[in-house]
């Protein structure tokens, strides 16, 4: 949300004749949000695979072992 749009949705009390405006206000900064966290959720997930996928190139060398394909860690499994 805005600075304006928080100014705006301040001016606003219970008693305000506008109360449609602050519900689209609200209903727009939620969906906005709503978007904000689903980008996040997507960028933790990717973080997460990037991380497993380092930790198992760690162990593999550690133990010898071959070391792991990135295409193996699906974006689905985290």
């Amino acid at each position: 949300m805005t600075l304006s749009e928080l100014q705006t949705l301040f001016s606003y009390d219970e008693h305000s004749a506008d109360l449609d405006k602050i519900i689209d206000l609200l209903d727009r900064h939620c969906r906005e949000v709503d978007e904000k966290l689903r980008i996040l959720e997507q960028n933790h997930r990717q973080i997460k695979r990037k991380r497993q996928f380092y930790e198992d190139i760690r162990t593999a060398r550690e133990t010898h072992q071959p070391l792991p394909k990135w295409a193996d860690y699906k974006i689905t499994d985290f």
